[in-house]
């Protein structure tokens, strides 16, 4: 009844079953059908189609009255029952690993499934991804995710296969003369900041800053052929080009940013670890 209920609220707002059926991303009959359906279960008629679309009944405008209503309960309570489920959803793409985490889950010995969400947009995560394990980034922390931190990541140069460092086993700032190197821009990360400004030491060096880390950044060093300052971690993520270390440390945080008080067993699992 839940999914037709919003069906309902849906068609009488847009004032047809086809603005309805676009704003939900179902056909126009699915929308008939859950109408018939929610009709059938109340025993009452709620809609009459007209030439100008529809009209709402007297017993539908009580529905209509109390819909929202009902929803929002209906919402907040799977919220609150969610809260005792044993299944976890890690976030899955480009910045996560979740490697770290199930070796988390084997060794607890905790009775849980878990599930995959593919996440694009990091600046936007989905309300049902309950964990990330990802370095620590302040986008990230504030879209209502807490912090466990498990470990620290260096930083370290990403090369080409053909490039003329890929003998040097660590590299300095004065190794990187006449090269050009992407890095993320300047506050999203105080270590990469320190990272950035003992690269520029080297007058040169050409640095070009973007954004955010992601799949546009890599490709945009490939194809321009630049070095690139990334989290040592990503050296898969970062093939054909080779990571090596550089001659100074600069250490990221990462750990797993997880929604708190979401899940029982999920804060369960992050207080073994405090």
């Amino acid at each position: 009844m839940y999914k037709e209920l919003e069906t309902y609220l849906s068609v009488v707002q847009n004032g047809s079953f086809s603005k309805a059926a676009k704003e939900l991303y179902i056909s126009p009959s699915a929308v008939f059908q859950q109408i018939n359906n929610l009709e059938n279960h109340l025993g009452v008629k709620l809609l009459i189609r007209t030439s100008h679309g529809v009209k709402v009944t007297e017993a539908g405008m009580i529905l209509v009255r109390r819909g929202q209503e009902i929803l929002n309960l209906c919402k907040q309570t799977q919220s609150e029952l969610k809260y005792f489920k044993k299944q976890i959803t890690l976030g899955a793409g480009f910045l996560t690993q979740n490697l770290e985490f199930q070796k988390l889950i084997k060794g607890s010995q905790i009775n849980v499934s878990i599930s995959f969400a593919e996440v694009k947009d990091y600046n936007s995560i989905s309300d049902t991804v309950d964990l990330l394990e990802t370095i620590y980034t302040p986008g990230l922390a504030k879209q209502g995710f807490s912090f466990q931190k498990i470990s620290e990541i260096p930083l370290a140069i990403a090369i080409a296969p053909n490039c003329k460092l890929k003998s040097k086993k660590r590299i300095s700032e004065q190794d990187l003369s006449n090269y050009t190197i992407t890095v993320i821009k300047h506050g999203l990360s105080s270590s990469t900041d320190e990272a950035v400004k003992y690269l520029k030491t080297n007058k040169h060096l050409k640095i070009i800053e973007l954004s955010q880390y992601n799949h546009s950044f890599i490709d945009f060093c490939q194809l321009n052929n630049t070095l690139m300052l990334v989290p040592k971690c990503w050296k898969k993520s970062c093939e054909p080009y080779i990571l090596k270390d550089l001659d100074k440390k600069f250490l990221l945080d990462y750990g797993y940013f997880y929604r708190k008080n979401k899940i029982k067993i999920l804060d369960e699992l992050m207080m073994t670890l405090e």
